[in-house]
């Protein structure tokens, strides 16, 4: 898998790099799948990884570069601003390259872009390989934080951050930002989502949640056996008594024809 080392002179050069794109300015998830590939940058020379990098070199790369880019990791507020620039960078790149329907609109206008330069050639770098479990990281802790990222809204156009928990617990440092994750019970129209679907397929999920909870609220209280079998008897007897009902319907039908042709 195909990850950057950065040492710590690389990381200011970086974030000193990035100061010139103000935050107010960068789209992070609106239309993010038809970006361009010289738009702002190279997305795969953000996540630091090869253009052929799999999913789980794009999630390592992405993990790596979140924790070395999180603003609690810096002093200062320019340092934590710039540092914060670079993670949203960071965050787009993986927003789009995470998807594979986003990837592939990516890579098309990159080489659609290749195809028109004058030398023809994709922008090439050396990149160190590393696997993400010499990250110091276990599979299991780095699938459930990016599950529980996708969960939230990383970022608002008030500077709020919103990052989960457990991803401050890795630092070793306590949380100062507001964790504004929703529960449950909230309604799902009032985020700001990342694709037109995305309400609808929520939408659909609560309304399954909803109907398993009723179902385990109907499981708590079982019916009395004794009441059971009242309901069983009742049925029985309705059932008798239109039996009943029907012979003799049938019966006098049956009278009816007879003494008609006798007369």
């Amino acid at each position: 898998m195909t990850v950057v080392i950065f040492r710590h002179e690389k990381l200011h050069t970086g974030l000193f790099q990035c100061s010139w794109i103000h935050i107010s300015n960068l789209r992070l998830y609106g239309t993010a799948a038809t970006q361009s590939c010289n738009e702002h940058r190279d997305l795969y020379q953000t996540l630091g990884v090869e253009p052929s990098a799999t999913a789980k070199e794009i999630k390592a790369a992405y993990y790596q570069l979140s924790k070395i880019y999180h603003p609690d990791r810096h002093d200062g507020e320019k340092q934590k601003h710039l540092a914060a620039e670079k993670f949203l960078q960071v965050a787009e790149a993986y927003e789009i390259l995470s998807s594979n329907e986003k990837r592939k609109t990516y890579d098309k206008k990159c080489q659609e872009r290749w195809m028109q330069t004058p030398t023809g050639s994709w922008p090439t770098q050396m990149k160190v390989k590393k696997n993400f479990e010499d990250l110091g990281l276990d599979y299991k802790t780095f699938e459930d934080f990016q599950r529980s990222v996708n969960t939230r809204k990383r970022w608002s156009q008030h500077d709020h951050w919103q990052m989960p928990d457990e991803f401050f617990a890795h630092f070793g440092s306590r949380r100062e930002f507001t964790n504004t994750f929703r529960p449950r019970t909230a309604t799902y129209f009032t985020y700001s989502y990342k694709d037109p679907m995305q309400r609808q397929r929520e939408m659909k999920e609560w309304q399954i949640l909803m109907e398993i909870e009723k179902e385990k609220e109907k499981s708590k209280y079982k019916t009395p056996a004794f009441v059971i079998m009242e309901r069983e008897r009742k049925m029985r007897e309705l059932s008798e008594k239109r039996t009943v009902n029907v012979l003799l319907l049938a019966f006098g039908c049956l009278t009816v024809l007879l003494y008609i042709r006798l007369t």
